[in-house]
């Protein structure tokens, strides 16, 4: 049952992603990294932060993080990255 949850949720999970991506692409360069609510970051930059939990939660799951935090914006600003376009 606690297995069937666990698929069940990654399931949802993936098509979530997919529709937020898919709505992202459709985005100007300057949509994604715009302001749109004071005080919160760009949607770029929440993107980055959805592929940061992600890359933890492996990192986690593998053993190769035993409490640091491997997360890899924390080894390169988010400005440097390469934008998706």
């Amino acid at each position: 049952m606690f297995l069937e949850a666990i698929k069940r949720l990654y399931e949802y999970q993936t098509e979530v992603n997919d529709h937020v991506l898919a709505v992202c692409d459709d985005l100007t360069d300057e949509e994604l990294t715009a302001i749109h609510i004071k005080g919160q970051p760009s949607i770029r930059d929440t993107l980055v932060h959805m592929i940061d939990v992600v890359h933890i939660n492996v990192a986690w799951w593998s053993g190769r993080l035993p409490g640091e935090d491997a997360s890899p914006s924390n080894s390169q600003p988010v400005t440097t990255r390469t934008s998706h376009r």
